[in-house]
């Protein structure tokens, strides 16, 4: 097994998923709709 040291400045985080609005507003109006079908993650 190997150790390596990493300068903070180097660890670079994942960019921030965005979820499509549009993707949004469907999942919202068919919750309205019809009830939530499955759990959402």
């Amino acid at each position: 097994m190997r150790i390596l040291e990493i300068p903070i400045k180097k660890i670079r985080r994942p960019l921030y998923h965005q979820n499509d609005p549009q993707k949004v507003q469907t999942l919202m109006a068919s919750i309205s709709e019809i009830g939530l079908q499955e759990p959402i993650d």
